[in-house]
């Protein structure tokens, strides 16, 4: 709903490092649930249950919210670049989230056809 805050954000976590580690702490610090956490047991419970394959939470964690925040971050560079039509910005979010959520699937998931990796 807000395209610009992820780049806000990123922009003020380098420009200001120990600013936005303090302001992170004091989040946490008042958050009803450690959010991070719910998402990392969340994905071990899929590991453990033998949903996902045998894969690291936090470097999935740190993935998935890298294909979800990149678009809007470098917004200018992939218009230009790949030459993004942002006249139908939901039609192209709407296939990102669907693109995201296929190569999780596909790309987390275990696989039953016993493929061996090459």
């Amino acid at each position: 709903e807000n395209p610009e805050v992820p780049r806000m954000i990123i922009r003020e976590i380098l420009a200001r490092e120990d600013d936005a580690r303090e302001m992170i702490r004091e989040i946490k610090g008042n958050a009803p649930m450690p959010m991070p956490n719910t998402f990392l047991d969340f994905i071990q419970s899929g590991v453990d249950s033998n949903m996902f394959r045998d894969i690291n939470a936090k470097q999935t964690l740190i993935s998935i919210i890298g294909m979800s925040l990149m678009y809007f971050i470098g917004k200018p560079f992939f218009e230009e670049v790949l030459e993004i039509d942002n006249k139908n910005e939901t039609a192209f979010l709407n296939e990102r989230e669907a693109s995201i959520i296929d190569l999780l699937k596909y790309g987390v998931m275990k696989r039953s056809d016993h493929v061996d990796d090459k």
